[in-house]
């Protein structure tokens, strides 16, 4: 079994963040994952975030994770952030 850690990325915006994700969900990510926040705001509860550089942005992001999980705020996830991603499993 690998003793590396997967890595997750998590990208919404802050109330998804406070609200959502509390303490004890993070400590258990934490435990099998480690994770960062990619804090990111627009769109709406049924439309995602139209800004492109927040898009490009989260694009750069992909190439070292293993994990994406997007709620609220997020931009939406394109065909060419998904190649950008080689590693994404989840």
């Amino acid at each position: 079994m690998s003793t590396t850690r997967p890595k997750i990325l998590i990208a919404c915006n802050e109330n998804v963040r406070n609200n959502y994700l509390a303490p004890p969900q993070i400590e258990r990510l934490e435990a099998f994952a480690a994770w960062e926040w990619f804090p990111c705001e627009g769109g709406g509860i049924y439309d995602t975030n139209s800004d492109t550089a927040v898009a490009e942005k989260l694009q750069q992001q992909l190439s070292t994770v293993e994990g994406l999980v997007v709620c609220h705020g997020a931009p939406t996830i394109s065909a060419a952030m998904m190649d950008a991603a080689p590693q994404l499993r989840l």
